[in-house]
């Protein structure tokens, strides 16, 4: 599996903030943020970022948990 820690953006008013991003398919990331996420639902578009560098993004499947860890 591949793995890194990037930024993320879920929501276009919030700042980006530091996750852990691994590969757990050809087309599937699984996401672990550093802090815990407040409203993050199931359709949203999540934008990846190393430094200022725009990597790409994709739509949010399937939220497992925003709070607890």
């Amino acid at each position: 599996t591949e793995e890194a820690m990037l930024e993320c953006r879920i929501q276009r008013t919030h700042q980006p903030i530091r996750c852990h991003v691994k590969r757990i398919g050809q087309n599937l990331l699984s996401i672990k943020p550093v802090f815990p996420l407040r409203a993050v639902a199931d359709g949203q578009v999540c934008v990846f970022y190393d430094d200022r560098e725009c990597l790409g993004g994709g739509e949010v499947q399937h939220v497992i948990s925003t709070l607890e860890y």
